[in-house]
């Protein structure tokens, strides 16, 4: 196991340095959703692994990007699953870990908070299944965009909603929405050319 004596449980998610050499993964476990980041400067050889929030609520960790400065920026969405058999409640909070300093020490920002929307109803398809989904990129001058999915009314329609940050994911400019309001819209992709 590359990650010691944690092993991630859902959705890990999966970042690098323009050489390749910082590796960054986050992962929840190992006994629940805690957000843990493992952290690798030498290609994969050797790992650190360190636990950034200690939380009841279970989180997903969906997409990343180093910036040019070497910055890292983690998103992922926290959920409250305490509903009647494990259903999701309330609200969504939309997160960024974000690293300054090599994955040393980690800042921990929310984004949006959004409120649950409506479940799935397919057969074999969770309730969850829609909620709680960010993609995360920069371009060549930093700027992060943020885009995340979310109802407004509590198990309504989500839309997708994007903010953008100028500084490094410490502060975000005001939600957008991309989607049209009423329809149901999940799973933002986003990706920069430069």
């Amino acid at each position: 196991n590359v990650y010691g004596n944690v092993s991630w449980t859902d959705k890990p998610a999966l970042t690098t340095s323009a050489d390749g050499r910082d590796v960054y993964i986050s992962f929840n476990g190992p006994n629940g959703g805690d957000p843990w980041m493992a952290v690798s400067h030498d290609f994969g050889a050797t790992w650190s692994q360190t636990k950034v929030a200690d939380s009841t609520l279970y989180y997903f960790a969906y997409d990343a990007d180093v910036l040019h400065d070497g910055t890292v920026v983690f998103a992922e969405s926290e959920i409250d699953y305490s509903g009647p058999g494990g259903a999701p409640v309330n609200q969504v909070r939309h997160h960024v870990f974000v690293s300054r300093n090599s994955g040393a020490t980690w800042e921990d920002h929310v984004v949006d908070t959004v409120n649950v929307g409506e479940p799935c109803v397919a057969v074999g398809c969770g309730p969850d299944f829609y909620i709680g989904h960010d993609a995360l990129s920069a371009d060549d001058s930093g700027t992060l965009v943020l885009l995340y999915d979310g109802a407004t009314t509590n198990l309504g329609p989500q839309q997708i909603f994007t903010r953008r940050s100028t500084d490094g994911g410490r502060t975000w400019g005001a939600r957008v929405a991309l989607s049209v309001a009423g329809e149901n819209a999940t799973s933002p992709a986003v990706e920069s050319r430069g």
